[in-house]
């Protein structure tokens, strides 16, 4: 007996798909982004039959670049007229996108970019919604793994446009823009076409008229899904990385705070050189906290070779805010710090906050000298007031900076003294040390100058302190 074929339609394969992929759930607010073009008429359509079985609300955003004149009016006239037919709440702006551009000094695809997606999140902010759909295809797709492909990328790249993000959902990803056409044609669904993207200034325009098509035609007619197979083959494989990433990172992991972070490096080496990257990526995303940051091969391929000649007086610069270092026991990915300001103690008792969640305090006591004898507490000096004369200066070392370390009796350089206690290189530029007109006083958390110290003929003594002034807990 032969089975019948059943025949699934479009909408119904599209509904099949958003289920599986979990692209929304029923009584959600779907905001469409819709310009006009016929992938997202079409997606609007979609959703609105969507509507009502899945008890949807449909927002619709619609933003004018002001970038074609008057066809930029007729994109919006026709989704105003569509949204007045279908009764659906739309919302529309005006964006001079150029002027954006001039003035940000970025490309007019990347300035539209961030334009339409800051207009969409305000947007699904401002309405209560719960996803933001955009019309992206397959053909979309196969586009950005070629583009990333051209440029030089790693796994990350050829992974494309990813299919949920955040609230940001590509319901369309699926399907191929001539399917699309289909169904626009099929249902007499208007749209309008956009004569920017036959544009050929545009990379993405070349790759989408002229090395698709030959890819198809010389080598490939299947090339756009081909192209969809490698991109999700190649989320999964990127999915898979960063877990075990995740896993090595915290192998890895020795301590962080607010500018850095610190991984073992023997650990480290024990991972294979792809992983590597992947652990590395992870802390400066980590440290960066959503700051846009971009960590490449290149970057990498630097810091191995820093790496392997334990160069620890040189660092790879990620942008303008980040770095990577090495010394013999640590890997540390580093963030500019804010400056270090000074602060002057004119009188005591003091309690000062200082650079990098750090209190200063300090103040008279009555603590004996035994008790002083047995302080075990780097963090913690007794100095004598008679000796101090105020005002007193909090300050980050300085070329040249020498004092006489409590015990010893000749000077040594703040620098020299650092090597020898080994306190770490990144460390150093931002250790307080404590002044006063007659010199350095304290290195604080480290030592005392000698010539401040408690004696028996000593009548007042102060409590010098350093601690941490933390109030929240930093992520590992």
């Amino acid at each position: 007996m032969v089975k019948k074929r059943i025949k699934i339609d479009f909408f119904e394969n599209w509904l099949q798909r958003c289920r599986q992929t979990s692209l929304f759930r029923k009584k959600q607010t779907i905001l469409l982004a819709v310009s006009g073009g016929v992938d997202s008429m079409v997606l609007w359509d979609l959703f609105e039959r969507a509507s009502r079985p899945m008890q949807l609300r449909l927002v619709v955003a619609h933003l004018n670049h002001q970038l074609r004149g008057d066809e930029s009016l007729a994109d919006e006239a026709l989704v105003r007229k569509r949204a007045e037919e279908k009764k659906i709440h739309c919302v529309f702006e005006q964006m001079d996108v150029k002027q954006f551009c001039k003035a940000e000094g970025k490309s007019l695809e990347a300035g539209a970019r961030i334009v339409r997606y800051a207009f969409l999140n305000r947007v699904a902010k401002e309405q209560g919604c719960d996803h933001i759909a955009t019309g992206h295809n397959a053909d979309d797709q196969a586009e950005s793994v070629l583009l990333n492909l051209i440029r030089g990328c790693g796994i990350t790249g050829l992974t494309g446009i990813d299919r949920k993000q955040q609230r940001l959902i590509r319901p369309l990803l699926d399907f191929s823009r001539e399917q699309i056409h289909h169904y626009a044609q099929q249902f007499g669904i208007p749209w309008r076409f956009d004569k920017s993207n036959m544009d050929q200034q545009f990379t993405r325009n070349r790759v989408r008229h002229t090395l698709l098509p030959l890819l198809k035609s010389d080598f490939n007619p299947s090339v756009v899904s081909v192209l969809n197979s490698l991109s999700e083959n190649m989320r999964q494989a990127e999915e898979f990385l960063r877990q075990e990433a995740e896993r090595a990172y915290q192998e890895c992991f020795r301590e962080r705070d607010q500018n850095k972070i610190i991984l073992d490096i023997e650990s480290f080496l024990m991972y294979f050189t792809f992983l590597q990257k992947y652990i590395l990526d992870k802390a400066v995303h980590r440290l960066a906290q959503g700051t846009d940051v971009a960590f490449d091969y290149k970057k990498f391929q630097l810091f191995l070779s820093l790496l392997k000649n334990r160069q620890s007086h040189k660092r790879i610069d990620i942008g303008s805010l980040f770095y990577l270092s090495a010394t013999r026991n640590a890997i540390v990915i580093g963030r500019e710090p804010q400056p270090a300001e000074h602060e002057i103690v004119t009188e005591l008792p003091a309690r000062v906050k200082l650079w990098d969640d750090l209190l200063f305090t300090a103040g008279y006591t009555d603590t004996t000298l035994h008790q002083i004898a047995r302080n075990a507490d780097p963090a913690v000096a007794y100095a004598d007031a008679e000796k101090l004369q105020m005002p007193l200066t909090i300050r980050t070392p300085r070329p040249g900076d020498a004092f006489i370390p409590l015990g010893m009796k000749g000077h040594k350089k703040v620098s020299d003294f650092f090597t020898d206690a080994k306190i770490p290189f990144y460390l150093r530029d931002r250790v307080p040390v404590l002044e006063s007109s007659a010199g350095i006083v304290w290195i604080c958390g480290h030592r005392l100058d000698d010539r401040f110290k408690i004696t028996a003929n000593t009548e007042m003594i102060i409590k010098l302190t350093l601690s941490e002034n933390r109030h929240e807990q930093i992520r590992v």
